[in-house]
């Protein structure tokens, strides 16, 4: 058989399985020997070579694979501890979430009518500025994570910086900017 017509017939897949098995076991001898020339040319390289050369190549190898260990040894942890904080923030998140009794819109108004209470004078011209929502650990306990809700509402020409618990509604005046 001629091998490179029977080779080009493997590649199209238009071979018979003789000549598959053919193709097959010629690759496997030249894959042999060339395991036998490297592993020959290895040790005359290896034996020609000067001992002090082989030492420090040795050397040089060692503490690149070390660092490389050490390196790769460093990205796994820094992975783990990113890993662990966010799946602790994804639960503490849930808990909030789970335990909020009050959204976005009834903090707010929540915090108007906290505003409209402080003082003499209602007002209906009450605006929300700006808000935030903050998470927030009750007691040193990831599992009572609740969220507030921080809201500047504009009265007339005075801000008012309110804190609102959306667990339990409770809002509170923090800051009054005139």
């Amino acid at each position: 058989m001629n091998f490179d017509q029977v080779y080009e017939k493997y590649l199209n897949g238009t071979a018979t399985e003789e000549e598959k098995a053919y193709v097959e076991a010629e690759i496997a001898k030249a894959k042999k020997l060339s395991e036998i020339i490297d592993s020959l040319e290895a040790k005359r390289v290896i034996e020609s070579a000067d001992t002090e050369k082989v030492k420090a190549a040795t050397r040089t190898m060692k503490k690149k694979f070390g660092l490389r260990a050490a390196l790769i040894s460093l990205l796994v942890l820094v992975i783990l501890g990113l890993s662990i904080t966010v799946s602790i923030l994804g639960y503490v998140n849930l808990k909030a979430h789970n335990a909020a009794e009050y959204d976005k819109q009834e903090c707010f108004e929540l915090a108007k009518k906290c505003v409209n209470d402080h003082g003499d004078v209602l007002s209906t011209d009450l605006a929300v500025v700006e808000w935030d929502r903050d998470l927030r650990i009750v007691n040193g306990k990831l599992s009572k994570a609740i969220y507030v809700y921080e809201i500047e509402v504009r009265k007339g020409t005075v801000e008012y910086e309110v804190e609102v618990n959306s667990r339990t509604g409770e809002a509170v005046i923090v800051d009054v900017d005139r």
